[in-house]
């Protein structure tokens, strides 16, 4: 009977769509299985998975101390998935149930014309990385804040603290956020205030609960209180390198905080240590200081990359790239740029990395359109509702973050599916659909 039940919704015209993207979306992942993007910190997380495995602990090495970078999050999960293909097919599962999760609680139906627009969600889940866990959650965070501000039960305020706690256990750019929701909950919720107070404060403290095991581990190791990763201070440093031509003559690269650190230091020390995180966030604020105008601009440099700078959409061309052909490729790339390296690649290359590239400028026009109309919606609507407050928290905090310290095109991917929701796209089919997001009336969820 189950079976028949399930033969049924699967044959139906919605069951076929969702099978398709189903399909799409491990097709996808077979071809990004080589991605070069964050190899470095997969392979670093691969040796604390193994030493969790064989109970030497979170370590790099037995006779080391407890790893303080990155967060414990990604490497359990992959301890527990054992090898990359296991922790792909749990990232694909998340990826299927977080488009299910977001179509259900926004009351969209997935049409054939969506898949392609879904590439950016499905891209960024298919990287072995943190983000892609964290991608899930956020969206689990939206529902839970949506239903908060609509309902005021103290269950989706857990739920809410949970999510974001969770999330602190892969990231640490995210540790605010549950305090935007709880004033976004307070100030804008439907219940009344004793109840939106109540929630407010049970999904700070739920959060806070579950960061406190990284907390204690790093305590009883360095006898400091802290509930993020230690690499904030290279971060924040070498963001300063972002804008071509910086006051502070510093470059965006991770080699620029090891040579800086060592430089206050007079020693090697690491820069993602304990030790090397303090005197990177020294370092930072004295920059700061001395340039706060340089500073701002950087800010405002930020903000316009990530709002017209594109998304993840993979790395195709990295089917063809293997071994040292792949230094080659980088290289040729940082020497003609984007265009000039066409000339220079493979045919097969040369096809794939325009295809990418291709994607690369659509999404990043589409992206912005996403943002301005995301704007609209919410601008003209005379009362926000739950679910557009929910997205907008999300948007807003997720471009503070990179303003103020670090962008990267992927960074942007973690509201790209929340923004699809917002901006009322997927209930557009044609040029009317279209005047009536622009108009003044809410935006339809059906």
């Amino acid at each position: 009977m189950v079976s028949r039940e399930w033969l049924t919704i699967v044959s139906s015209r919605s069951g076929r769509v969702w099978v398709a993207f189903a399909v799409f979306s491990a097709v996808f992942f077979g071809t990004n299985f080589s991605h070069l993007a964050e190899q470095e910190i997969y392979r670093s997380q691969l040796i604390l998975a193994g030493n969790l495995l064989e109970g030497h602990g979170y370590v790099y090495d037995p006779s080391k101390p407890f790893a303080t970078y990155p967060l414990w999050g990604y490497p359990y999960l992959l301890s527990l998935t054992h090898n990359q293909v296991g922790l792909l097919g749990v990232q694909w599962l998340l990826t299927v149930s977080g488009a299910a999760l977001f179509y259900a609680a926004f009351s969209y139906r997935l049409r054939w014309w969506h898949l392609p627009l879904l590439l950016p969600y499905v891209a960024v889940m298919s990287v072995k990385w943190p983000d892609a866990p964290v991608v899930f959650l956020l969206l689990v965070a939206v529902v839970a804040l949506t239903k908060a501000l609509a309902s005021g039960e103290l269950k989706w305020s857990a739920l809410l603290g949970v999510t974001v706690g969770a999330i602190g256990q892969f990231r640490s750019e995210y540790l605010a956020l549950v305090f935007c929701a709880a004033v976004t909950l307070v100030v804008f919720g439907h219940a009344t205030l004793k109840q939106r107070v109540c929630g407010a404060v049970l999904a700070c403290l739920i959060q806070f609960a579950l960061l406190i095991p990284w907390v204690a581990a790093i305590h009883g190791e360095y006898g400091v209180l802290r509930a993020t990763a230690t690499n904030g201070g290279a971060v924040l440093y070498i963001s300063l390198g972002q804008v071509p031509g910086n006051p502070w003559g510093i470059t965006h690269t991770d080699h620029e905080a090891t040579e800086k650190v060592e430089a206050i230091a007079g020693r090697p020390v690491s820069p993602h240590s304990v030790e090397g995180d303090r005197l990177l966030r020294g370092a930072f604020t004295d920059s700061v200081g001395a340039r706060p105008g340089a500073f701002g601009w950087k800010v405002i440099h930020n903000l316009a990359s990530a709002l017209t700078g594109g998304l993840y959409v993979g790395e195709p061309y990295t089917l063809t790239v293997t071994g040292n052909r792949e230094g080659e490729v980088q290289r040729l790339k940082a020497q003609f740029g984007r265009i000039g390296v066409l000339q220079h690649l493979l045919p097969v290359e040369r096809k794939l990395y325009g295809l990418y590239y291709g994607l690369l400028v659509g999404f990043r026009l589409f992206f912005f359109v996403l943002v301005c109309l995301a704007v609209i919606t919410s601008y003209r609507r005379p009362t926000l509702d739950p679910a557009i407050l929910a997205i907008l928290v999300l948007l807003i905090y997720k471009l503070a973050v990179v303003s103020l310290v670090q962008y990267q095109p992927r960074h942007m991917n973690a509201v790209y599916l929340p923004l699809l929701g917002l901006s009322g796209l997927l209930s557009v089919h044609s040029l009317a659909g279209i005047w009536s997001v622009l108009r003044p009336s809410s935006i339809s969820h059906s």
